[in-house]
């Protein structure tokens, strides 16, 4: 997915402040003049002017203005709301920055050499990767904007944005860089981590929005990890890093329940908007996966009036699980409607669906393996977004060799698809 064009600004000028520091600023067509000071517009962020003076920090943040199109550089690439630098000034650029280094280091100097690629980092989420979070353009002000000013007093969720553009620049990246990149993410990580899970003990207004932030951006930092994972890796632990996933959307869930009043009424609301809750929409779908999923459907069906040794007695005491499955799963695949976006409702299912079926999923049970696998399918077809790349067909295969001979034939269909590849990208929007 690429970046759109702003229609506010076309254009960029390098120069120098008083004390020699590199400055970047945009040429801009917008009503907002360039070299502005907050005290003259209500910008919402903390900004610094071409001629490097004037700070000022001033909420709430606006989604239609971004750091680079107020002709000075967003605050949040220059101090750590905790008071420490995120970034050398110099005149070089930040290919030139020494490679990080976890040998020998004190844990003094593995941050401040983690800390001199925020720069590139920060850029290169606010320039492409924020536009890679969703397939709705009106969200992209979001990620752009509000997503890194509640990061600005936030530090694990400046982390979670830097450990994600470390991972996109890796995927851009020519081999003998990727490791660099993957280690500066998952440093990044795990310093997001840190300050993450103790906030979840104490949720309030000041923090809630963050947290909220957080939770949506670990899906694809988790997701950007499984797709590079070892070729190698035992099927098992594969899936089992899928459904680490899930477990991480309902628990957005968890922290959207908790505060959902604030979030309608903050930055984050765009994630909360939707015009129905999910149904079976299995009518509606195109024949392929309309077929697929009806016959899947009926087996089970059959399988509840039929009940035969105690292994399908177990599968008719899941029966609910399963069905509901199903037909929420019916809404990650595309129906007629060819304008319709299905991103939020492939990544929710596993909210959809609840707790029940990841425990099923954790015991290995073998009918939702199956509805996993096609849930595979729906993976595959976003491959567009760079964080899902391989991630459907690897799950599709792995589930594969962990179901005995006779499950083979309920699983054809998803083996099919994510091997011929295309037959089905076409028809998504991205």
């Amino acid at each position: 997915m690429s970046p759109q064009p702003s229609p506010y600004w076309h254009g960029r000028e390098e120069g120098r402040n008083a004390k020699g520091q590199k400055t970047i600023r945009e040429l801009s067509k917008s009503p907002v003049r360039v070299l502005v000071t907050a005290d003259q517009y209500k910008l919402g962020l903390e900004v610094t002017d071409g001629r490097g003076t004037g700070r000022h920090a001033i909420p709430p943040i606006p989604y239609q203005v971004s750091s680079w199109m107020l002709g000075g550089r967003c605050s949040f690439l220059d101090s750590d709301p905790l008071g420490g630098p995120l970034v050398q000034s110099s005149g070089e650029s930040s290919s030139s920055t020494p490679q990080a280094s976890a040998s020998a280091q004190s844990p003094e100097q593995k941050s401040d050499s983690l800390n001199l690629y925020d720069e590139e980092l920060i850029r290169r989420w606010s320039e492409v990767t924020c536009f890679t979070m969703d397939d709705r353009h009106e969200v992209f002000p979001m990620w752009q904007v509000t997503v890194p000013g509640l990061a600005l007093n936030q530090p694990f969720l400046k982390h979670g944005l830097l450990a994600l553009a470390a991972m996109h620049i890796r995927y851009t990246s020519p081999l003998p860089l990727q490791t660099k990149y993957l280690d500066l993410a998952s440093q990044h990580q795990d310093r997001a981590l840190e300050g993450y899970i103790p906030q979840l003990q104490d949720i309030t207004p000041e923090n809630y929005h963050a947290l909220f932030a957080f939770s949506a951006l670990l899906l694809a930092i988790q997701y950007s990890f499984i797709s590079v994972l070892d070729g190698e890796i035992d099927s098992h632990k594969y899936v089992a890093e899928v459904i680490s996933v899930f477990e991480y959307v309902i628990g957005a869930t968890v922290i959207a329940f908790e505060g959902e009043v604030w979030l309608r009424q903050g930055g984050m609301k765009p994630l909360m908007e939707r015009g129905t809750e999910p149904q079976s929409i299995l009518p509606e779908l195109i024949e392929d996966p309309r077929t697929v999923l009806g016959s899947l459907l009926s087996y089970l069906r059959h399988l509840d009036e039929k009940p035969g040794p105690s292994s399908e007695t177990e599968t008719t005491a899941n029966m609910p699980i399963y069905v509901r499955s199903i037909e929420m799963l019916t809404n990650a695949f595309p129906t007629e409607d060819s304008e319709r976006r299905m991103l939020d409702d492939m990544i929710g299912w596993p909210h959809y669906v609840g707790a029940d079926l990841v425990r099923l999923l954790r015991a290995q049970d073998q009918m939702a393996l199956v509805i996993l696998a096609h849930y595979g399918v729906a993976l595959d077809a976003f491959t567009d977004i760079w964080w899902l790349e391989g991630v459907g067909a690897r799950l599709v295969h792995g589930i594969a060799r962990m179901l005995p001979v006779e499950f083979i034939p309920l699983v054809q269909w998803p083996l099919d698809k994510v091997s011929t590849g295309a037959s089905m990208k076409h028809m998504y929007i991205i």
